[in-house]
């Protein structure tokens, strides 16, 4: 019987067709005759064959009549005892039997067929198993392991042992084991985020698999905020086909979810709960749109527009999705050619457009909304704007009826910053007149601050009674509103004038718009005021160098303390930033003012000195400047610099923002700045930021290096203050974590001038200061950063130093043991004999002599100079090499480093 069933065996591994045939020629011996399962076989057909048949026996007593409830119906005995069996292989330390057996539960489970009801006791016995599998050191068995797991999951629990173990394994470090269980983790409440997060793997295929999971789970079952992020991450999709199947699978499935309602799917995705919310589902419905624009007819999109017989959307249907959608499908239509008609059937004229944007606004009680509502109605607000303002406005009719639209909605709507800035740009097209259009404006801040003085009619008022007006008005007259948010108002409309680019100089009307409202304003003590006349006065101070000079000490306030006031204003903090740096690349040092003019405030003429006693009454009492009494870029700079670790995003993406645009507009450099951004860059905690900070500074530096005249001289001299710095980290900073060699490889990278022509060659200069550093302080902690340095260098061959370097570098060898490191003395004698070799080369050239005396220290070292470019040369002569060394294919190659570092 034995013989028959390794026949079988044999037939069946040949060919699949053959197994249906087998399979009853199997169970009629196993009706025969009771056998045991003991053949040992790793063919895949065989096992699959096996399997079927073990399934197949079991499906046939299922069928029998049974005197057992079904969920009291025992296993088979003979599935029982087959994979007790297999059981018995998993945990060999044979790697093809515990691979075989994962394979085999897993083709057991597959056949076995949905309906089929197992012991509890089995199950745990192949649970327990495969748990301890996917731990396996072997990815193909972990595989296998997963893939027999699928069909013991159990949703409903939450605390599925199974499913947690998938959850742990969508981070394994062998991309086809996450790829698969992506595919088949069960969806619950706790998985559906996990799958999600897989669309930003690194891998494309298991990118590809979250992308097909996704559309499959369909949009109703993720949170709104991860229903953005997945499309989000599918449109900056750089993979070609992971993007294809973002674009041609997920999104037409999502679509379908909403029943094919685009409107719907925007409402899907739609977060408001603030700006930024807002803002990213804008950006988001657009590229949603956009890409439906490439596959689906116009038509068919503008009938989800609930446009009424007067081709305007009615008041009750404007919601945020709405406008969006009407908002997207006119802009596309704009910059589409031939789509005249289509545009005319959802647009009115501008007159009844504008009619409508007034019915909306008259419609709304700014007083009663919550702040979401608030939100919402000027996002509506806007983009009404944005549609009006690309309407044709050479219709004079529709012209004045827009401007009196936008006059009337600056002086009588408190509106949001951005769009105070759209309507006020608006407004710079419709009064073609610079003056006249900055007095409107300068009116209009008046009409709000003093409601009680009546203005002159339309038809009686000329652009100079306007001037006046206005002028006369903020002189004073009338009854003055003090109410923040009416002075917020204020200085949103003024900030949004400012920053248009027509405006470049300070007129009449704004100087007095300043000297009447804005600087009185100085002393206020409420925050949303104080960090908008910051922003008002930094405007004008770029209008007017004078006006920077008066009050740059005022803009650098916010920058001065940050370091005293722990409370800080992240909106003052910012304005601050982003104006100073901004007048600094404008004007130069000199807004500062000289040494003089910094410190004179605090002598006087009789040569006597006071001291300020110290009052307990907050922040109005910090000083705003260091003991050395200094209001410089320097200090500036030194404060700045510091916000690079603030926990905020947005100071640290304006602090970078800022020092780029200085650094990269030639601004003379301190070599300890450059220290400083080098040492943030190589931090490790800037590497785990969420906002890519790392490869911003890289980017500067680089940039720096390629960009900016002498860039290389200044790294140069920043290299020992970095070193230094890491060298004398305290084992509790991250600084003390940092890759020396990648650090040591970079300096070298970007301060190789070998391909210039520059006439002073930095490598050898630096030579020079690092030999010059240890010979100072040989036991100081920095040498063997030092000393490694040396060797990362490249020497020119003409290099008329290099003798002088060599003389240096061996007086360095002639230090006492106790005094110079075994490391850093075996880096000093590697370099010398890297010289040595470059000037024997150059010698062979007849560009230079090797004296008696170098000749003499060749033959004493006993090394052959023409092995120096073999990297094993150094191990041979050195067999145990300390941390602080290094092989010669590592210096000759750093130049690689930066590359590595930018991508």
């Amino acid at each position: 019987m034995e013989d028959k069933i390794k026949l079988v065996l044999h037939n069946v591994q040949q060919t699949v067709s053959c197994h249906q045939k087998y399979l009853k020629v199997l169970e009629n011996y196993y009706h025969k005759v009771i056998f045991h399962i003991g053949i040992d076989t790793k063919k895949p057909r065989t096992l699959d064959f096996l399997a079927q048949f073990v399934c197949a026996l079991v499906k046939a007593n299922e069928n029998e009549p049974q005197q057992f409830l079904e969920d009291d119906l025992p296993s088979h005995p003979f599935l029982t005892e087959v994979i007790n069996e297999t059981l018995k292989y998993h945990d060999l330390a044979y790697v093809q039997a515990r691979y075989h057996s994962c394979r085999f539960l897993t083709l057991i489970l597959k056949h076995i067929g949905h309906d089929t009801n197992l012991d509890s006791d089995i199950c745990d016995s192949i649970q327990d198993a495969l748990l301890e599998r996917i731990l396996d050191p072997k990815a193909s068995i972990r595989l296998q392991a997963v893939i027999a797991m699928v069909r013991l999951q159990e949703p409903i629990n939450l605390d599925c042992p199974v499913i947690n173990a998938y959850q742990s394994l969508l981070l394994d470090a062998n991309p086809l084991i996450r790829k698969e269980v992506v595919k088949l983790i069960a969806p619950n409440a706790v998985t559906i985020s996990k799958i999600s997060e897989r669309i930003s793997d690194v891998d494309s295929h298991v990118r590809i698999a979250a992308y097909k999971r996704c559309s499959d789970i369909g949009p109703m079952l993720f949170k709104i905020i991860a229903r953005q992020q997945i499309l989000k991450c599918g449109f900056n999709e750089t993979n070609k086909s992971a993007k294809n199947v973002f674009m041609e699978n997920l999104l037409p499935k999502w679509l379908t979810a909403y029943n094919g309602n685009f409107l719907s799917l925007l409402a899907g995705i739609k977060l408001d709960a603030d700006e930024n919310d807002i803002l990213n589902t804008e950006e988001i419905s657009k590229q949603v749109m956009e890409a439906f624009f490439e596959t689906t007819p116009i038509r068919e999109i503008i009938e989800y527009l609930p446009v009424d017989e007067n081709r305007l959307v009615p008041m009750n249907k404007l919601s945020s999705e709405v406008i969006t959608y009407w908002s997207i499908i006119t802009n596309f239509l704009r910059n589409s050619e031939d789509a005249d008609e289509y545009l005319d059937n959802i647009l009115p004229e501008l007159t009844p457009f504008c009619n409508y944007i007034q019915r909306i606004i008259e419609s709304k009680n700014l007083q009663n909304m919550k702040e979401w509502e608030y939100l919402d109605h000027q996002y509506v607000l806007y983009n009404l704007f944005d549609m009006a303002e690309q309407y044709d406005l050479s219709d004079e009719v529709g012209r004045r009826t827009f401007q009196k639209l936008v006059r009337s909605v600056l002086q009588h709507q408190h509106l949001q910053f951005k769009l105070a800035k759209k309507v006020i740009g608006i407004a710079d097209k419709l009064i073609s007149n610079v003056d006249i259009f900055t007095n409107e404006i300068c009116q209009i801040i008046s009409d709000i601050r003093e409601p009680l003085v009546d203005r002159p009619s339309e038809q009686e008022e000329s652009s100079e009674k306007v001037f006046q007006v206005a002028e006369l008005k903020l002189l004073g007259l009338g009854c003055q509103s003090d109410d923040p948010e009416t002075i917020c108002q204020c200085l949103d409309l003024l900030s949004a004038l400012l920053q248009l680019p027509s405006v470049n100089v300070v007129s009449p009307s704004l100087a007095t718009c300043k000297n009447e409202f804005l600087l009185p304003l100085l002393t206020s003590s409420v925050v949303e005021i104080n960090w908008r006349v910051l922003r008002c006065l930094a405007l004008y101070s770029l209008l007017d160098k004078s006006i920077a000079e008066e009050h740059i000490k005022v803009l650098c306030i916010p920058i001065a303390t940050y370091r005293a006031i722990p409370n800080y204003n992240k909106f003052a903090v910012i304005t601050s930033v982003a104006a100073v740096c901004d007048l600094i690349q404008l004007y130069g040092s000199e807004i500062f003012g000289t040494d003089e003019d910094t410190t004179n405030t605090t002598t006087n003429t009789n040569n006597t000195t006071r001291r300020r006693l110290y009052r307990n009454e907050g922040a109005d009492d910090v000083t705003v400047i260091d003991n050395n009494n200094r209001m410089n870029v320097e200090f500036i700079i030194e404060i700045v610099l510091d916000m690079l670790d603030d926990e905020n995003d947005e100071i640290r993406e304006i602090v970078i923002t800022a020092i780029t645009k200085l650094i990269l507009s030639e601004f003379p450099v301190n070599p300890l700045l450059i220290s400083r951004i080098i040492l943030k860059w190589f931090n490790p905690l800037t590497e785990k930021s969420s906002d890519k900070i790392q490869q911003k500074l890289g980017t500067l530096i680089v940039n720096y290096t390629k960009l900016v005249k002498g860039a290389r001289e200044v790294i140069e001299t920043a290299v020992i203050p970095t070193l230094t710095t890491i060298a004398h980290a305290p084992r509790a900073s991250p600084l003390a974590d940092i890759d020396i060699d990648n650090v040591l490889r970079f300096l070298a990278a970007i301060t190789n001038s070998s391909d210039t022509m520059d006439i002073v060659h930095v490598h050898t200069h630096l030579a020079q200061s690092l030999c010059f550093k240890i010979a100072n302080k040989p036991s100081d902690p920095v040498v063997p950063y030092l000393s490694k340095m040396l060797l990362h260098l490249e020497i020119p061959e003409n290099s008329s130093s290099i003798k002088e370097l060599i003389t240096q570098a061996e007086l360095l060898l002639l230090e006492e043991e106790d005094i110079l490191m075994k490391g850093p003395r075996r880096n000093i004698r590697k370099f010398v004999e890297k010289l040595k070799t470059v000037q024997i080369e150059d010698n062979t050239e007849g560009t230079i002599n090797i004296d008696d005396n170098t000749k003499e220290m060749e033959k004493s070292s006993n090394v052959d100079c023409s092995a120096i470019n073999n990297e094993n040369s150094d191990n041979q002569e050195v067999p145990n090499e300390e941390q602080n060394t290094v092989n010669e294919s590592e210096y000759n190659n750093g130049t690689v480093a930066i590359k590595e570092y930018m991508k």
